[in-house]
């Protein structure tokens, strides 16, 4: 096994963060965190990966505000149960924008 050198390693982190992560003029995430990621259906290969879908979970009235922003922006989408909206990024990537909380899942706790 080779040795890692993570001095270096750390210095580079150091550097990439320095160089292009921008924190005084962005506004504060409206994610609650990655509320689940649907992966490997079988036959079903919507993204390269095989992956179907990444569900980013937002407090309700974000989620409303987020679907108008979707509309605005003549982003098509899908809105599927009052608490889900799916769309594309812009590599084709299919998103669900989740207004269920971390750890449940259409009312019921799953966590």
């Amino acid at each position: 096994m080779t040795q890692l050198d993570l001095p270096a390693i750390d210095r580079e982190r150091d550097r990439i963060r320095s160089t292009y992560r921008r924190t005084e003029d962005r506004p504060a995430s409206a994610a609650r965190g990655l509320h689940h990621c649907a992966l490997d259906l079988g036959p079903y290969a919507e993204a390269l990966g095989g992956l179907h879908h990444l569900a980013i979970s937002v407090e309700p009235e974000r989620w409303e505000s987020l679907e108008e922003k979707l509309a605005a922006a003549g982003v098509e989408y899908q809105s599927e149960s009052g608490t889900s909206i799916y769309f594309r990024d812009p590599d084709g990537v299919r998103l669900e924008l989740i207004a269920d909380p971390l750890g449940e899942m259409y009312g019921s706790r799953v966590l």
